[in-house]
């Protein structure tokens, strides 16, 4: 079984993410668990 990648484009402004951060860990963290691997472009 071939691992699932998920591309996280950055394109949304810098105070828009410090506000979501923890959302997107929680949200990664997630992922990860459901055998994601997240990548950050």
């Amino acid at each position: 079984m071939s691992k699932k990648t998920l591309q996280l484009h950055s394109t949304v402004d810098t105070d828009y993410i410090l506000v979501k951060k923890h959302t997107v860990d929680l949200a990664i963290t997630a992922l990860k668990k459901d055998g994601y691997n997240v990548i950050f472009e």
